[in-house]
């Protein structure tokens, strides 16, 4: 037996059978002569002779040829019940709306309709890719239920339009532009599903382009074009919905008119439209909600990304220039207010085309109805645009106000220790409070302008509904129109309350958003305080010129000072944080941050430990399924953590809290040691590794360390004598220059180290008569 047909032969022969040759025999048997009734029961006779013939000789059928078989008999059900021809032109829509409704329920099911439908079109081998796909693949099925919406709600809006064309076109057009309509739809949709398909199964590997800081307007184009598709789907959907509100009142009076004309059919034709018109909007509703969601979350967060990764370029300039404040102030608001102007994008769009709509509906009923909606562009603007400019105005400095109040909360819960040891809380309190009163009174000025935008979003609409619904009542009275254009016209002043509203608080938000994307266009435009030149090819010697420390590469160097300070501010010069160090014979800090820092590593025990997994917080900027389980476990054995990983209960996958709040303080140091030596710098500058740690732990990192970092450039700061003794050289250090240098076997001949290293008396002067000893 031959196998069935499948893929474009399939989908051809549904065309040609169930749609061209009806629709052809339509036209011939009415231009012989025959009636309405007897050309559209002749039409069905060859598409219900494949289905016979499918069922008999492969005793299956295919689910398009059961949805032609379905038309067909809806069809000769009503035909055999009614003679009406109008109620027979329309017998397509109650099972096409059937359809709609079954293709959306299916997304209750395991699989979804579109998938089990499009599967049975295809070829054994690509089907069974595709059931492959779907057991595997999270974005195929993301892909085919969005799909599957899209199909469910174009069968909902065919329906309605079949009913529409059915009651108001001529009787002989209405096949012909039925069948055109399913063509179109079918195509649409399908070409439709196909793109969307591709570009949501699409992984893109080109680098996201850097965000325009020309101004706040083309920020705002920039997080458009990051998504476009999604936002021209959020426009389809809120025009689409928008436009639809205008429906059902146009139903409604269509029907209070038949009603009047005693056409009971006609009026159970119309009432079937409008539930079917409230299911699409529906539908509609849902779907828009959910796409606009997805785009002010899209430009939300992408916002706070680009600010961060802005945030580590600058890196301590951030720091130097006390913008930490404006990236809070960015991060817990302006990306939020960011991301809900784009919601213009949708329904602000649709808000246009339904306002265009009903103007032109009103036209057709009544001039004067539709000039006084016409009118009220102008008005809305002489009201919401001078207040939307003055809340830019007032909304600039209440935003700058606010980052400088963040700012000061960032310093206070940052310095609150040292704050209470030296009694310096209240003056903090009081600095604190004077700032909150400035913002606060901006805040005043801000809040005046945004209760007049409001009050209009709720004042216009009303007042407009009532102006339109005064002038139709006007007109029904003197008999203008009829008592159903009336109850239509009530209806569109209703409808026309959302696109008012829409507009209006599109202008907030568009206003609000403006001065917040103002903030971050300037955040993003700070540069680093100097991006420095290429850091030197090849191997030089590290010298502080400060301190006369001289590090020749390939050695493990250890600095011993009795004072924190001098090592910080050591390893910040050599580190280029600060002037006054050289490698290879150039300045550390003119050479280039981001390539500067690729080679030469700071680890302090400041360092942030952000939350993630265990794998996560060691691998730090590098990535965990790069590196692989083996890197990470030996990091941490070399850092001497083993017993870190063996005491999670989900060991590299525990989760580690922001800042390591759910680990030891010596757990945190050696978890920083590991993130330290799995980046495997060229220079490893590390202050007191090991000071919050016991000797037997002591030794093991030393011993590990100085065998990982054999052939390359490492300095320790420490009084350690475990530690030193392991160095290759070890500089003592006093009034932040170097005293003496050598092994630390050599150095314990002088006084002033072996008191440093024996917990006894430090050395603090260059003038101590030990050191000159």
């Amino acid at each position: 037996m031959r196998a069935p047909r499948s893929g474009p032969a399939a989908f051809t022969g549904f065309l040609l059978i169930d749609l061209v040759v009806p629709l052809a025999s339509y036209y011939v048997l009415r231009a012989l002569g025959a009636s309405v009734w007897t050309a559209l029961l002749a039409g069905a006779a060859l598409p219900v002779l494949r289905l016979s013939a499918g069922l008999v000789l492969r005793r299956r059928v295919p689910g398009a040829s059961l949805f032609a078989l379905g038309l067909i008999t809806v069809g000769t059900v009503i035909g055999l019940m009614t003679a009406e021809s109008r109620l027979l032109m329309a017998r397509e829509s109650y099972l096409t709306g059937f359809v709609g409704v079954w293709v959306l329920l299916s997304l209750l099911r395991a699989r979804p309709l579109v998938f089990t439908a499009t599967v049975g079109f295809m070829p054994p081998a690509p089907a069974e890719d595709w059931h492959r796909s779907w057991e595997t693949s999270e974005t195929f099925r993301r892909a085919m239920r969005g799909m599957t919406w899209g199909f469910g709600l174009a069968f909902l809006i065919d329906a309605a339009a079949r009913v529409v064309m059915s009651y108001t076109l001529p009787l002989d057009l209405v096949p012909a532009t039925s069948a055109a309509l399913l063509a179109v739809m079918l195509l649409v949709v399908v070409q439709t599903g196909k793109a969307w398909g591709r570009r949501h199964m699409r992984r893109s590997t080109v680098p996201p382009t850097r965000p325009y800081t020309r101004g706040p307007w083309s920020y705002l184009a920039w997080l458009v074009s990051r998504q476009r598709g999604r936002v021209t789907l959020g426009a389809v959907l809120g025009s689409a919905w928008m436009v639809g509100l205008a429906l059902p009142p146009y139903v409604l009076s269509r029907a209070i008119d038949s009603l009047g004309e005693s056409q009971q059919n006609v009026v159970l034709g119309w009432t079937a439209v409008l539930l079917l018109v409230g299911g699409v909007l529906a539908g509609l509703s849902i779907w828009r909600h959910r796409t606009m969601t997805r785009v002010r979350m899209d430009a939300a967060l992408r916002t706070v990304s680009e600010v961060n990764a802005h945030g580590i370029r600058l890196g301590d300039t951030m720091a130097r220039r006390t913008l930490t404040g404006e990236v809070v102030a960015i991060g817990s608001g302006d990306a939020w207010t960011i991301g809900r102007s784009l919601t213009a994008t949708g329904p602000g769009v649709g808000a246009v085309l339904a306002y265009v709509v009903i103007a032109v509906l009103l036209l057709r009923i009544s001039v004067p109805l539709a000039v006084v909606v016409l009118a009220g562009v102008p008005v809305l603007a002489l009201v919401v645009g001078p207040a939307t400019r003055r809340l830019r105005t007032v909304g600039t400095p209440y935003r700058e106000q606010q980052g400088r109040v963040t700012g000061r909360i960032v310093d206070i819960v940052a310095g609150l220790g040292v704050l209470n040891g030296l009694g310096g809380k209240a003056v903090y309190a009081d600095r604190f409070r004077t700032e909150s009163q400035r913002l606060l009174q901006h805040g005043y000025r801000v809040g005046r302008v945004t209760s007049v935008i409001q009050a209009a979003g709720l004042g216009l609409p009303t007042l407009f509904s009532a102006v339109v619904v005064w002038l139709a009542a006007r007109l029904a009275v003197e008999g203008s129109i009829t008592v159903g254009e009336l109850v239509a016209v009530a209806g569109y002043a209703a409808v026309l309350a959302v696109p008012v509203a829409s507009f209006i608080e599109g202008a907030l938000d568009l206003s609000q958003a403006l001065v917040a994307a103002r903030r971050v266009t300037d955040f993003l435009d700070v540069r680093p305080d100097s991006t420095g030149s290429a850091v030197p090819p090849g191997r030089g010697d590290l010298i502080d010129e400060a301190s006369g420390l001289r590090i020749t590469p390939g050695t493990f160097a250890a600095v011993a000072t009795a004072q924190h300070s001098d090592a910080v501010a050591l390893v910040d010069r050599l580190g280029g944080f600060r002037p006054g160090a050289t490698w290879a014979g150039q300045p550390t800090s003119e050479l280039d941050p981001a390539q500067l820092h690729e080679q030469v590593l700071v680890a302090d025990n400041d360092a942030a430990l952000f939350a993630g997994s265990l794998a996560q917080v060691v691998a730090g900027r590098l990535d965990v399924a790069d590196l692989g389980e083996a890197a990470i476990l030996d990091a941490l054995h070399t850092a001497a953590a083993d017993d870190v990983v063996r005491g999670l209960t989900e060991g590299l996958g525990s989760r580690i809290d922001s800042g390591g709040r759910n680990l030891s303080g010596g757990q945190r140091q050696r978890v920083r040691l590991a993130r330290a030596t799995i980046a495997d710098p060229t220079v490893l500058l590390a202050v007191d590794p090991t000071s919050a740690l016991d000797a037997a732990t002591e030794a093991t990192i030393v011993d590990r360390l100085t065998h990982h970092r054999r052939g390359k450039t490492t300095l320790v700061t420490s009084t350690s004598a475990l530690v030193l003794q392991g160095a290759d050289e070890v500089h003592l250090f006093a009034d932040g220059r170097v005293v003496a240098s050598g092994t630390h076997t050599a150095l314990l001949a002088n006084p002033a180290y072996a008191a440093l290293v024996h917990r006894g008396r430090p050395a603090t002067s260059a003038h101590d008569p030990e050191i000159q000893a």
